[in-house]
This record gives C-alpha cells, structure tokens and sequence, in this order.
C-alpha cells in the first residue's frame, strides 16, 4: 500500500512539473498580454494570451470553445493590454489556413525548438485559430 500511494505521489509531482513547466514556458519565453472582451450585456473578462507581431500587426490565437473567443466571434470590439497601457482593438478572427500557416511560421521561427517541443507535448496549436488585432478608435 505504501509503495502504491509513493507512485501515485511520484507521478501526480511529475504531471505537477510538467504542466508548471508549460505555464512557465508562456509565461517566460514568450509575450504574454491580457486581452479584454466584453460579453452581450458589456461586462468585461480578461484573459491572458500570447501574442505575436507578425508585419507590426498582434496576432493571437485561440480555440473556439475558450470563452473569449466565442466572445470575439458576438463581438468583435476588444481591449488590449500591452507596454503597461489599454489599447481599444477589433479583434478579426481568421479562419484562413494561410494565415495559421504563417501564424506557426512565425512562432517556430521566433522560438524555435522549446515551442516546437512543448507543442508536440501539449499540442498547443491543435484547433488554434489566429486572431488580428488591429487597433481602433475608443
């Protein structure tokens, strides 16, 4: 019985490890911003999300059941946290296998083979759908 509960204790601290790992690696080796959406009657949620620049426009990416996507897609007027100030953007999303294309290109460019890593172990970027954000007027 003890060596039972010492295993299950063993792989419950790995599977801890391993997911701090992964919130470690968005958190440090990426760009991490808070994007904030608003729901059908303008109440604010936020979550935090990486983002890349690809041609001086942020891109994010996200799949369609994580609650501020489906947000996105009923509205797409949107927050951006960044450089320690709000910015009102228009969050498009692209269902473009183009730009998923160069989204993925441009992150395994920029991060190499620690994201191309962590992806095959989480699969990051399964179901993940790009979204431009592009500023606009408060």
């Amino acid at each position: 019985m003890k060596r039972a509960l010492a295993f299950l204790g063993a792989v419950f601290g790995l599977a801890l490890i391993f997911y701090a790992s992964l919130f470690a690696f968005a958190e440090l080796c990426t760009e991490v911003v808070v994007l904030r959406t608003f729901d059908d009657d303008g109440a604010p949620h936020e979550a935090r999300v990486m983002v890349i620049d690809i041609a001086d426009t942020p891109w994010v990416r996200g799949r369609p059941y994580r609650g501020w996507f489906r947000r996105v897609e009923a509205n797409s007027d949107a927050e951006l946290y960044r450089g320690g100030s709000w910015h009102p953007i228009r969050a498009s999303i692209s269902r473009e296998s183009s730009d998923a294309a160069r989204f993925e290109g441009v992150v395994v460019e920029r991060y190499g083979l620690t994201y191309q890593f962590f992806d095959l172990i989480a699969r990051m970027s399964s179901n993940e759908i790009p979204v431009r954000l592009e500023p606009r007027s408060p």
